[in-house]
């Protein structure tokens, strides 16, 4: 009787050291998974909802934004309705489109990243010296659904250290940071630059973009924000 009991309690320590290795281990994987895919350490629920990043994103960046934030009402100076008052660049390769007004002109500048990236110059076709730099990069380091928990991250970081959080509403309804924690201090008015991410709310696809410059219209900025959406 007192040698089954032994057996039924060493059995029963063999299972407790069995599945805390099994559990360590589990972690383990986890975590260098996680840390190769996301760049960081994050939980499995963290993670959670990433095969749709539209949703992710308004879901637990977006929420935040408007609990935590500041909008800024942007409205575009063109008038949409009237084709003659506006342009529209169009990028058919990656299917994305926004429009400015007939007094400006977009420059394709020599790509940096010319297999991930697209550099613009709009520009006001009678004074060049106005001009805005537009980055938009589609791919590579910080886009792409694998780097959405680094900016929830970034914002919650935000949100518990009291930094400033601008948005405002993109043309798909999306929520539109326009810092990152690089720059957590940048305001779109005063430094008149915006570093956004802005997503196909059909496809999921996600895009990093940097705009803005020390010469660049403010009402050429807010246009080019407002009027960006992706082709249907």
């Amino acid at each position: 009787m007192i040698e089954r009991t032994e057996q039924k309690k060493n059995r029963k320590i063999v299972l407790i050291i069995k599945t805390t290795v099994a559990i360590v281990v589990v972690i383990m994987l986890w975590s260098f998974y996680s840390l190769v895919r996301f760049d960081g350490i994050y939980s499995p629920i963290y993670v959670w909802g990433l095969s749709n990043p539209y949703k992710y994103y308004q879901k637990h960046i977006g929420s935040l934004l408007v609990k935590h934030g500041t909008e800024y009402k942007l409205k575009p100076t063109i008038d949409e309705q009237n084709s003659k008052t506006y342009n529209i660049y169009r990028n058919e390769e990656h299917r994305f489109e926004f429009k400015y007004p007939k007094g400006a002109m977009v420059q394709i500048n020599k790509e940096f990243y010319p297999n991930i990236s697209t550099n613009l110059t709009i520009l006001d076709s009678k004074n060049r010296e106005n001009k805005c730099v537009m980055f938009i990069m589609y791919k590579g380091w910080g886009v792409g659904r694998s780097w959405l928990p680094r900016r929830r991250e970034c914002v919650n970081w935000m949100v518990s250290s009291h930094k400033d959080l601008q948005y405002f509403y993109a043309k798909n309804g999306q929520i539109v940071h326009t810092t990152n924690c690089g720059y957590p201090s940048l305001n779109l008015f005063r430094d008149k630059e915006a570093l956004i991410d802005y997503i196909d709310k059909k496809t999921g696809k996600m895009y990093y973009i940097t705009i803005g410059g020390e010469q660049c219209p403010k009402e050429l900025l807010v246009n080019v924000l407002t009027t960006f959406k992706f082709m249907e």
